[in-house]
């Protein structure tokens, strides 16, 4: 229903299950939601809902210019004073700390110390990267001032938007949403952004503008609006923030409407020339299908976008981009190579947000544009029925289009005579076949008849799958590449140390240890708690290996905690190993079950075991 697989189910339902508040209970049947008193206001006096009640207490903070009392925070969430010093000093004081701020107290009162920007960040943090997701931004942003009706603000966000004839996109109009509220949040509190970009390049950015009449018409209806809420003019600096914004999220064109001719007259030919020599590195280098003229569009508009903002220090949140990296790592890798080759072509900065939504455009097109190789073969077994069959086959590819192709209809005497080598029979006769995949159905097909179909074709793709990386794996580690409880300062130490190794065996050479570094610096690969891949950007390795050290006592990779780190290096003709390898570790330890198998293992044998234990 909500277009992800089993697996992200999965994940979504122990996020939620670990917050405590609430409990999904599992079975074969399905999911339900076990009933509480209370669904909509969960408990605070609860202690497994510390992480919640601690996020409560931050908005307290950033919506409070005089401070709030420790006693009517516990009074409000019904806990001890010295419950909410604890919230405060373990959970809140860490992430304070990424964005320079802290929490102070005077006579039992406390306030948020540190400077205005700093605090604008971390509202724009809470906003776009709660459990919920983008699209829900506003309930965290109502949870900061009570004054403020966010849904309303929306609705009339976007009403400004229609009557000025601009076209943005979601993503566009809710991070525009976001900043609006942060602006009427702070103006309310007298708190005013000491804005020092250069006025002067925004303003250039405006008057040359293909639609400068109707982004004017928005600015002159926001600051309208924003006066109405607060009584109070919009800075200066405030309305430069929307200007940039909004300048620089307007859909100018529809790229799926144009070719790619007319694209180029639109798009700097010196620009769109890179991005297309981007685009076929990226297709040699994880050995992809062509890409569509549509989809090179499409993304060539979006880097486009993106190296503006890049240019104006603006940067797009996007609350998808962790998960994506976890539970989608080859596809986030593939576009941290995308940009990493766009930076260094065009000297800018690329966050992880930014990246995430590079990784949106390559998974959506790869997912949508499988080739035929990856459908299974199949013979359908049916008498010689000419319209029965033909119906048959109507509905078979009508619900296996994607998945299936027919290599041939035939009865099941025709069958017995030929040797036909396949994945799948399907077959309206009960026959004892000399085959592992055998669905046997009704000559009008029923929809017990489909679920089977597509149970079978997921054990035949399982199987597939797990066959090819069996094979793939043994191939790639070996036990001279495996180390047990080693222990380095850094993360840089630890590829320094492991490339070494690997030169020692004539598996690489010193620029692809000075390329993993540089990709390492350009997006952490700690993809999931306790593993670290780290692997090359654009140098091959001589041979293709994996290096493994498991450590007992975690090691600190940037922001994470992690027990493995995995070096990998991939030959230049074997590029293809790289993403039926990477998703299959990934996979390993996104599984709590396989991890804490993992972290058992004291040798090389046990790790190979357990790493291809299906």
């Amino acid at each position: 229903m909500i277009n992800v697989n089993k697996r992200t189910i999965i994940n979504y339902v122990n996020e939620i299950n670990k917050q405590g508040c609430y409990f999904i209970e599992g079975s074969s049947k399905g999911y339900k939601l076990q009933k509480k008193e209370s669904v909509h206001e969960p408990s605070f006096s609860n202690s497994s809902c510390t992480h919640t009640r601690s996020r409560m207490i931050l908005y307290r903070l950033l919506s409070s210019k005089n401070g709030i009392s420790i006693f009517d925070l516990a009074e409000e969430f019904s806990v001890s004073e010295s419950t909410i010093t604890s919230d405060i000093n373990l959970y809140l004081k860490e992430l304070l700390m990424n964005y320079h701020l802290d929490v102070i107290s005077k006579d039992f009162v406390y306030y948020l110390n540190g400077s205005e920007i700093n605090k604008r960040r971390l509202i724009g943090f809470l906003a776009t990267h709660n459990a919920n997701g983008f699209f829900s931004s506003t309930a965290v942003l109502q949870n900061l001032s009570e004054s403020l009706n966010v849904e309303n603000i929306a609705n009339t966000l976007s009403e400004i938007c229609t009557n000025s004839n601009l076209s943005i996109n979601s993503y566009a109009k809710n991070n525009l949403l976001v900043h609006l509220i942060i602006i009427l949040i702070r103006l309310q509190t007298n708190n005013e952004l000491n804005y020092e970009n250069e006025y002067t390049a925004v303003d250039l950015l405006l008057e040359n503008h293909a639609q400068k009449e109707q982004i004017t018409d928005f600015l002159s209806k926001i600051k309208d609006f924003c006066f109405s809420l607060t009584g109070k003019s919009l800075p200066k600096s405030d309305l430069t923030q929307i200007s940039l914004l909004l300048s620089l999220s307007i859909e100018q064109f529809h790229a799926g409407n144009i070719d790619l001719d007319d694209f180029s007259n639109f798009i700097d030919h010196h620009f769109f020339n890179t991005v297309i020599k981007i685009i076929l590195d990226l297709k040699r280098k994880y050995d992809l299908p062509d890409f569509s003229n549509e989809f090179i569009c499409q993304l060539t508009l979006h880097t486009f976008n993106l190296y503006q903002r890049a240019s104006y220090n603006i940067n797009y949140p996007n609350p998808l981009a962790s998960k994506i990296k976890k539970e989608y790592a080859p596809i986030y890798d593939m576009a941290v190579s995308f940009a990493h080759s766009f930076a260094k072509s065009y000297n800018v900065r690329i966050s992880e947000d930014e990246i995430g939504f590079i990784a949106f455009h390559l998974g959506s097109y790869l997912e949508n544009n499988r080739t035929k190789a990856d459908k299974l073969p199949f013979v359908l077994i049916v008498e010689n029925y000419w319209l029965s069959s033909k119906a048959l086959l109507h509905e078979l590819h009508y619900s296996f289009g994607e998945e299936l192709t027919l290599v041939d209809t035939l009865t099941l005497s025709e069958y017995k005579r030929n040797n036909i080598f396949v994945d799948l029979i399907i077959s309206t006769t009960d026959y004892d076949f000399d085959h592992p995949h055998v669905v046997t159905i009704n000559p009008i097909i029923t929809k017990n008849n489909i679920i089977a179909i597509h149970s079978e074709i997921e054990l035949i793709k399982k199987e597939k799958k797990f066959q090819k990386i069996t094979n793939s794996i043994h191939y790639l580690f070996s036990k001279n590449l495996f180390f047990h409880n080693v222990y380095k300062r850094d993360r840089e130490e630890y590829i320094r140390y492991l490339g070494n190794y690997c030169k020692q065996y004539n598996l690489i050479d010193d620029s692809f240890i000075e390329d993993v570094l540089a990709r390492e610096n350009f997006s952490n690969t700690a993809f999931t708690d306790y593993v670290a891949i780290p692997h090359s950007i654009s140098v091959s390795s001589k041979r293709s290996f994996i290096c493994v050290v498991h450590n007992e006592k975690p090691i600190l990779w940037d922001k994470k905690n992690v027990n493995f780190i995995l070096l990998m290096g991939f030959a230049q003709d074997e590029t293809q190993l790289f993403r039926d390898v990477f998703d299959v570790i990934i996979e390993s330890f996104i599984s709590t079950e396989k991890t804490l198998m993992l972290l058992k293992t004291n040798t090389f044998e046990q790790f190979m075991d357990v790493l291809i234990h299906k």
